[in-house]
């Protein structure tokens, strides 16, 4: 028997499943049909053992979800608050905002040099 699909695929494409059904019907496989579109639910139903009441459940809120995926939100999400500006200058000099005076570098530099001589 010839490999029908990759074994990695996670999908099989039509081409695949048109080879597939054909390689049956030569085997001697009789009513073989395919189909595109199937819906998952309603296969599960006919599995036994399946609880139809979770089934039900899923079903509800897998288009309860889809329902809500697909509209659009009236409620947007508010954009985020600007950043901060920055504080502003301070061009007040207080008491303790002192550059240093000609004075006080007199006075260092006399310190200095007593302290040399002494």
């Amino acid at each position: 028997m010839t490999r029908l699909w990759p074994s990695r695929s996670s999908e099989v494409s039509d081409d695949a499943l048109a080879a597939a059904a054909n390689e049956l019907k030569a085997n001697g496989v009789e009513d073989v049909t395919t189909q595109t579109s199937v819906d998952p639910i309603q296969e599960l139903k006919f599995i036994p053992g399946i609880d139809t009441n979770k089934l039900r459940t899923f079903d509800n809120e897998a288009k309860a979800a889809a329902a809500a995926a697909s509209s659009p939100s009236s409620e947007q999400p508010s954009p985020p608050p600007p950043p901060p500006s920055p504080p502003p200058p301070n061009l007040i000099q207080d008491d303790e905002d002192h550059a240093p005076a000609p004075l006080s570098t007199f006075l260092l530099l006399m310190m200095t040099a007593l302290n040399f001589l002494l």
